[in-house]
């Protein structure tokens, strides 16, 4: 070799010849911070470097279920989640104002499945038959209807999950016919609502309280008179009839634009209520009732048309006629207005119950 050239020995050591001598000058390496395991040695380096550690990925063990780090669950409580973080959980919980959500009409505050707080729901929509009788849409819209035969009350024109029809019966009286009696018909299910609140499940007499799981109950309400109350679970359509000629039908707002019948269509929108079987907007209600006659459709408009005539035959007197029965009448009818009732007008109005 050369004097003067230089040469390498290993990594460490750089050497260089001078008069025929090797003089050479080893390299000292640093001390590492990391472990003996930890530290790499590279062939083309003297010193070796501290491998960088592999990410430790932890987990968080809860009620016997295991959650990677950075996972969110739910709790048991809605208000409750809980998060994994750095192998511990974290759990955060949702306070809901005291008050509750301010609701416009028409809503009220509820809390649904899964959720924390209470949130504004619609109203279930009601219609009701009371009287001669007379007839309550769910969108509101009154009228009074004297025909004596059965008629579909209300119904699930679209997916046709159930179907109340009523039966109109004259009792005794030329004029004015009331109801006499329901059937609620819903998958497999037929009830009848009788007189005298006998009830009929599939043609058998039931005695109450009566349930079938998922699928029905049928109870009396002793805060309101033991009145019948028929509750269809799956569907969340409720009936109450006092087993004389009041009936009170429920939907909830999952039933809107799927309605029919003499209850209306429920839109929201009280002016189209009067539309017919087939969806023709009248403005006569006998056109739009007569159009929901069900049965033995022949001998039902025979009857209503003798109805008619014998009306127009003998018009009863009207109230105006009789002073003393319209006095009474008026005064009996006033405690709508009264102040026993103060706290229920601004929910319902008196004035159209009231004529």
């Amino acid at each position: 070799m050369a004097d003067g050239q230089n040469f390498t020995l290993d990594p460490c050591t750089q050497c260089s010849c001078q008069g025929s001598t090797s003089v050479c000058a080893r390299q000292s390496c640093p001390e590492l911070a990391c472990p003996l395991v930890h530290q790499v040695y590279s062939p083309d380096r003297c010193c070796p470097v501290c491998r960088r550690p592999e990410r430790v990925r932890r987990v968080c063990r809860y009620l016997g279920k295991t959650y990677e780090d950075g996972e969110s669950w739910p709790m048991r409580n809605p208000c409750a989640s809980c998060t994994c973080s750095g192998g511990q959980p974290r759990c955060e919980f949702q306070m809901c104002p005291p008050e509750g959500p301010d609701c416009p009409p028409g809503h009220h505050a509820a809390r649904l499945a899964g959720q924390c707080c209470e949130q504004c729901v619609e109203d279930d929509a009601v219609c009701t038959v009371f009287g001669d009788p007379h007839y309550n849409t769910f969108d509101g819209k009154m009228y009074n209807y004297q025909g004596t035969c059965k008629y579909q009350l209300a119904k699930d024109c679209v997916d046709k999950s159930f179907s109340i029809r009523v039966n109109n019966s004259p009792r005794r009286s030329r004029f004015f016919s009331w109801t006499q009696s329901a059937t609620i018909k819903a998958g497999d299910l037929r009830i009848a609502l009788r007189q005298k609140k006998r009830v009929k499940v599939n043609n058998r007499r039931a005695d109450l309280p009566y349930f079938e799981l998922g699928k029905v109950s049928i109870s009396q309400d002793p805060d309101d008179n033991y009145n019948v109350v028929v509750k269809l679970s799956d569907l969340g359509v409720s009936v109450l009839w006092d087993g004389d000629s009041f009936l009170q039908v429920k939907v909830p707002p999952s039933y809107k634009n799927k309605m029919c019948g003499l209850c209306g269509n429920y839109n929201g929108n009280k002016t189209d209520d009067f539309t017919t079987r087939r969806g023709r907007q009248v403005k006569l209600t006998r056109r739009f009732a007569r159009s929901w006659l069900v049965g033995a459709r022949t001998l039902c408009m025979a009857q209503s048309r003798r109805q008619t005539r014998r009306h127009r035959k003998r018009k009863p007197k009207s109230c105006g006629g009789d002073r003393a029965a319209r006095a009474t009448a008026v005064r009996q009818c006033n405690r709508l207005k009264s102040a026993r009732f103060a706290d229920c007008h601004p929910e319902v109005h008196p004035a159209p119950f009231f004529k």
